[in-house]
């Protein structure tokens, strides 16, 4: 209902029950029981648990959380940003609070993966890169008597592996997606070092893989 300012030595009240009875144009009836007197500055706040914030001064009765007619909805923008802001903070829960994986997890993976595919796979070492988003993987496997450092870098279902010999050098390396060698190529060795480690590499990268994804 509207205000009319009328000839008073107050300014002009609307009233807010504790019922959610309407209250029609014309004259308040002060008689209800449990009603109170809001002047009209104090309409703005009579709608608790607003979540969406306070509504915007309205010339029309607020019955407690009841509305007589309609209060000023907000902007459609600012009800868009909030409605977007509280989608994005369910998502967030939904996903963990960081949404890294689980460096411990997969390093107990990758460890565990290694000794059940060959106990000659020795000093194993485990870190992340790029925001724990990527698995670097090494360990040593003897060949003929001899060292070599094998490495992995990926995750997500891909990666590659590189094989280091006993004199530091980088002599080949692979790369895999979803389990599949997809490519090969000599670093400093020779296509003979790659088809004599394509068997070892295929099976590190295949456990590198398959704890990272």
């Amino acid at each position: 209902m509207k205000l009319k300012n009328r000839p008073a030595f107050r300014p002009d009240k609307v009233l807010r029950t504790i019922r959610p009875a309407a209250v029609c144009p014309g004259r308040h009836d002060l008689g209800h029981a449990g009603a109170e007197l809001l002047s009209h500055a104090n309409v703005e706040g009579a709608f608790p648990f607003n979540v969406f914030g306070p509504a915007k001064r309205s010339g029309r009765a607020v019955i407690g959380p009841y509305i007589c007619e309609h209060i000023s909805s907000l902007g459609a923008n600012a009800l868009m940003n909030r409605l977007f802001a509280i989608a994005l903070a369910a998502c967030i829960i939904s996903l963990g609070c960081n949404g890294k994986p689980d460096k411990a997890a997969i390093e107990k993976k990758v460890r565990e993966g290694l000794a059940k595919a060959s106990p000659e796979w020795k000093d194993i070492t485990y870190e992340t890169k790029a925001n724990d988003t990527v698995s670097a993987v090494g360990a040593t496997r003897s060949i003929d008597g001899k060292p070599y450092w094998f490495s992995f870098t990926g995750g997500d279902g891909s990666g590659g592996v590189a094989v280091r010999g006993p004199g530091g050098q980088w002599l080949c390396k692979y790369l895999y997606e979803k389990g599949a060698e997809t490519s090969s190529e000599k670093m400093t060795g020779t296509e003979e070092d790659i088809a004599k480690f394509r068997t070892l590499a295929a099976e590190f990268a295949t456990v590198c893989v398959a704890a990272s994804s």
